[in-house]
């Protein structure tokens, strides 16, 4: 038995009948033919299938894609604009932030909510950029993927140099 669904995709609408079981991943990678969301563990640890589900990084190989109809989905796809990469895309590429590039993807987006958090938290006079400090990414922990982020330093910096964060 096959169920509809729909949901926004980089903006762009798509519907489908999906066994039950079909997880979110699939859907993106199969379905729909976008294949910069990577399987990697299938056990969820690895955050190389993260997605941005209604503006929240989500792994979406934990999902059915039936549980994200009516979403608005985001992949590193819909990131770049106009063919300009996204600021935190550039920010890897400037400071080689990737290893093999593999999980490149789901470690941008995962950082991307985080990074804007922390790009308006640190508009303040009291803020650690405007003392001159870097601001810290222990946030990103929130996420498996993030903490990798947060781990390797030039993936860091690549976060932190593309939200006027940088170490003076």
């Amino acid at each position: 038995m096959k169920l509809p669904v729909k949901m926004t995709i980089n903006g762009q609408s798509y519907s489908h009948e999906v066994e039950p079981r079909l997880l979110l991943v699939h859907y993106i990678r199969e379905a729909v033919g976008l294949t910069g969301t990577h399987v990697g563990c299938d056990t969820s640890q690895c955050g190389a299938c993260t997605v941005l589900i209604d503006g929240q990084a989500v792994k979406c190989c934990t999902l059915f894609a039936v549980q994200a109809d009516g979403a608005n989905i985001m992949t590193i796809e819909g990131l770049a604009k106009d063919g300009e990469l996204h600021p935190i895309q550039m920010g890897f590429w400037e400071k080689h932030g990737l290893q093999c590039g593999f999980c490149t993807p789901g470690m941008i987006l995962a950082a991307l909510p985080d990074a804007r958090a922390l790009s308006e938290a640190d508009r303040g006079a009291d803020s650690p950029s405007a003392r001159g400090q870097p601001v810290p990414l222990h946030r990103l922990s929130q996420h498996r993927q993030g903490d990798r982020v947060g781990r390797r330093a030039h993936a860091r910096e690549a976060v932190r140099g593309r939200h006027g964060n940088r170490r003076r």
